[in-house]
């Protein structure tokens, strides 16, 4: 029996259904959309890491910048402790790796970096012990800034300028118009110097225009604004400033040129105080009684004598230097002779004689010095002569004695003996304690460092010839024949603390140098053997990874100031590029 079925055929309905053979056309479509969904997540994972590299980055550069500043803290720390006086004496602040390289500061506790490490070092670029035109020695510490010429200080010493301008005119490339627009820009006139510097007149017929400074410099940078100064002249071929003629410096000119910027600074400054922090004496003080006292405690009697004596009588100076002139009250020490008639001298060095009759001459009330020293050189190798009255027995001698009691018409300070009615004055002369070879070398570094001829609490910025270029030495007033001299004997910055008080006074030259008083009085303005004032370059970065990660660099100028240090100057000297290698500044490790 056949069975029907109920429902017709596809062919009767006119369906037609596709082949097998296309049946995979929407898997295909599937493994397309999914690898389009693959490349755009493979996309956005790529966009996510790169993200993520540059957020690291970004953090890493900041943590370098950080590390940096934290450099330049640490060294404002260092001058707030061993600078507490206003002078750097307690440590070696100009090479010491082992406090001033590769200081750590952080270190990174992540996955995979257990040994990384942020650190910074202190870079010195010490051209001291270096010949002219010499690159640096690259040392870990601070760089002096009274080793460089302050512009506004020198022409606050000498207004005409003629100091500066012999200064600028020992810098490589320096020029008569250069050095003498200097001058002009600086100075408070209108009056072209030489016919060969610059006023308003010249920079007003400059496009934009402008007028000269006629003032202290504010900046470095303003030198730019000088005619025939220019970037190349400032900052020389070391571009990035790391002290060496780098691959792409050398194609510039081949040899390395510091520029002016390194020899030129506008903030130094000196504080007329001791070692110790405390102010000097004002060796010119109208108040003799006190000032005897404070020179005893801080030089000694037979010195302190001295100098009081050369007020109160004047004093002749045999170094070359200048002398005190002038009468009022005389006074002697015992002395013996013989005279006829007249006045009659003898030299002594009795020092104990000298304080008998100083102390004499303090007894009255209100004692004033009328003899002012206009130099703190021109007492050494000087004398002082004190006359007073002594009787003439007539047999010819004389005689006087310093036992405290007077007679007749004597001076404060001298007693005379008598068997006539006659007198004549009596002359001793004494010779200064400084000019003595057995007490110059422990007097004379204490006389420099406790006394000054002024009462001035901030001085103008010295030059420290411990520490100083050649360049910067060759200019000093007298120089030309001494410089071989001085460099010869003075001693590596690093080394100064091993004889402090010899070294923080410039008493070195004459002691060690042969100096002259004369040659010492011409240089005093202008020359210190102390300084406060600290520049530090401080390179941040990161060592135990073999990644290249970013390193930060930050130059600031600190001035120690007793204790409470202040930043004077601040910039970022990142976008100069990287200057030291990483093995260089961690020594490797």
């Amino acid at each position: 029996m056949l069975i029907h079925s109920r429902f017709p055929k596809d062919s009767q309905l006119g369906i037609r259904f596709p082949d097998q053979k296309r049946s995979g056309v929407v898997l295909y479509a599937a493994l397309v959309v999914a690898a389009v969904l693959a490349l755009a997540a493979y996309r956005y994972n790529d966009m996510v890491m790169s993200e993520n590299q540059a957020s690291n980055r970004l953090m890493r550069m900041t943590q370098a910048r950080a590390l940096a500043d934290s450099g330049v803290y640490y060294a404002a720390g260092m001058l707030g402790s061993s600078a507490s006086t206003g002078v750097a004496n307690s440590n070696n602040l100009y090479s010491d790796p082992a406090i001033f390289q590769n200081v750590i500061v952080m270190q990174s506790q992540g996955s995979g970096q257990s040994n990384l490490q942020g650190a910074f070092s202190l870079i010195n670029l010490d051209f001291s012990q270096q010949p002219p035109l010499s690159q640096p020695t690259l040392t870990f510490g601070m760089m002096d800034e009274s080793a460089k010429i302050n512009l506004n200080a020198v022409m606050q010493l000498d207004p005409t300028g003629n100091t500066l301008y012999n200064l600028l005119m020992q810098l490589p490339n320096m020029t008569d118009p250069v050095a003498n627009s200097i001058i002009d820009w600086i100075d408070p006139d209108e009056t072209v110097r030489n016919n060969t510097g610059a006023e308003s007149q010249y920079y007003s017929g400059l496009t934009p225009s402008y007028m000269s400074k006629n003032g202290p410099l504010d900046s470095l940078d303003e030198l730019l604004q000088i005619q025939g100064i220019t970037p190349a002249l400032l900052y020389g071929t070391d571009l990035n400033q790391n002290g060496s003629l780098d691959a792409n410096e050398q194609n510039l000119t081949g040899s390395y040129d510091p520029g002016w910027a390194q020899f030129l600074t506008i903030y130094s400054r000196e504080r007329n105080v001791d070692i110790n922090g405390n102010q000097r004496i004002n060796i010119n003080n109208s108040d003799l009684q006190t000032l005897n006292t404070q020179l005893q405690s801080a030089v000694g009697p037979n010195l302190a004598a001295y100098i009081i004596a050369a007020r109160l009588y004047g004093y002749s100076s045999s170094g070359g230097g200048g002398s005190g002139s002038g009468s009022g009250g005389s006074s002697s020490s015992s002395s013996s002779g013989s005279s006829s008639s007249g006045s009659t001298s003898s030299n002594s060095s009795n020092s104990g004689q000298l304080i008998n009759a100083v102390q004499q001459a303090l007894s009255g009330n209100s004692v004033q010095g009328k003899n002012n020293i206009g130099s703190l050189y021109s007492l050494v190798n000087s004398t002082v002569t004190i006359t007073a009255q002594s009787s003439n027995t007539g047999s010819g001698s004389t005689t006087g004695t310093s036992s405290g009691s007077t007679s007749g018409s004597t001076s404060p300070g001298m007693t005379t003996s008598s068997s006539g009615n006659n007198s004549t004055p009596q002359s001793v002369t004494y010779s200064s304690p400084l000019s003595d070879p057995s007490q110059q070398a422990s007097l004379l570094p204490l006389y420099l460092d406790e006394c000054c001829i002024s009462s001035q609490i901030d001085l103008p910025g010295k030059i420290n010839v411990n520490t100083a270029s050649q360049q910067v030495l060759a200019g000093l007033p007298g120089m030309t024949n001494l410089l071989s001299n001085i460099i010869s004997y003075r001693q590596p910055p690093e080394t100064l603390q091993t004889n402090s008080q010899l070294y923080m006074t410039p008493a070195w030259m004459m002691i060690q140098g042969g100096l002259t008083a004369s040659q010492m009085q011409q240089l005093e303005p202008y020359i210190t053997g102390a300084s406060s004032i600290f520049r530090v370059q401080s390179v941040g970065y990161f060592t135990g990874t073999k990644a290249p990660l970013p390193m930060a660099r930050v130059e600031a100028v600190l001035d120690g100031n007793f204790g409470t240090p202040r930043i004077l100057y601040y910039r970022d000297m990142t976008e100069l590029g990287q200057a030291y290698p990483v093995s260089f500044l961690d020594g490797g490790n």
